[in-house]
């Protein structure tokens, strides 16, 4: 449900902002893509750190707590579930057509800014005049082309798929026998880019516990998986007509261009079709 969201100037010298560690503050802009357009996102530390900061040795559940020491977010709970609420998120954030994918609890509104400000609240950004608060509805200015936001959750045609990477984790843990094997990502890597589904990886971990060998690393696993991938990934020249169409500025777009060492011209939905999301050499790299 990623968005794509304005950054006001006066961000950079907020007292708040620049009271964070720096990969405090890359998060708190990622954190506007993640939330809905009330300001609220799952507060995931795992989910979070592969899709904002995948490359960083980043403690995330730190980072969130050192992002709620500023005041910049604050987490909350609803339905049994974690939540966290970006402090004055709407006063610059303004959806075309807003809608709310996760609760919001009344109290938190105006904290959000959907309601008028009370009391003395601070804003995020230092407030100097000198600029409008951008508007995502084509309102109070022009605004870039290529900035718009519909209101409506980015296509997903190429994105990753949603997966409760904690509740992964938890249940290949249980399936392992096993919960010191360092970082998830390299499973949570195939699971997000729905290479295998959750039941498939955790049949491959049962059939070999750590428990019962010297298994140390996710990455013991993953290899498996990879190679089971690999074996399932036809060949180029045995896939026939292309079947999968990937929207240009991905990640696939760019190993397509990589592996045939040319691009393709955009076609009306923004891509172009190949036999499969990933050059097969890729898959096998993987």
């Amino acid at each position: 449900m990623a968005r794509i969201r304005s950054i006001h100037p006066g961000l950079f010298t907020d007292e708040s902002f620049v009271s964070c560690s720096p990969l405090a503050r890359l998060l708190v802009l990622g954190l506007w893509t993640e939330a809905d357009d009330q300001g609220v996102f799952e507060w995931k530390p795992v989910t979070l750190k592969m899709r904002l900061l995948p490359v960083d040795g980043a403690d995330v559940s730190a980072l969130l707590a050192e992002i709620a020491e500023q005041n910049i977010a604050r987490r909350f709970e609803a339905n049994g579930k974690q939540y966290g609420a970006i402090r004055n998120f709407r006063k610059y954030q303004r959806p075309k057509s807003p809608s709310a994918v996760h609760p919001l609890p009344a109290e938190l509104r105006s904290y959000v800014a959907i309601s008028e400000m009370v009391g003395d609240e601070p804003a995020p950004f230092p407030q100097k005049g000198e600029i409008a608060p951008q508007m995502e509805d084509g309102e109070g200015g022009e605004r870039e082309e290529g900035n718009e936001d519909t209101g409506k959750p980015a296509s997903s045609g190429a994105g990753p798929l949603e997966i409760d990477l904690e509740d992964a984790e938890r249940r290949c843990c249980e399936a392992a026998g096993a919960d010191r094997l360092g970082p998830f990502s390299p499973i949570a890597e195939i699971l997000i880019g729905g290479k295998l589904d959750l039941d498939e990886v955790l049949t491959t971990i049962r059939a070999r516990p750590a428990r019962a060998g010297a298994v140390s690393s996710w990455k013991f696993y993953a290899k498996i998986l990879n190679d089971r991938i690999a074996e399932r990934t036809p060949s180029v020249a045995s896939t026939g007509p292309p079947k999968v169409h990937v929207l240009s500025g991905t990640p696939e777009w760019d190993a397509w261009v990589a592996h045939e060492g040319k691009s393709h011209p955009l076609d009306s939905k923004g891509g172009w079709s190949f036999p499969t999301r990933w050059p097969p050499k890729i898959e096998r790299a993987a």
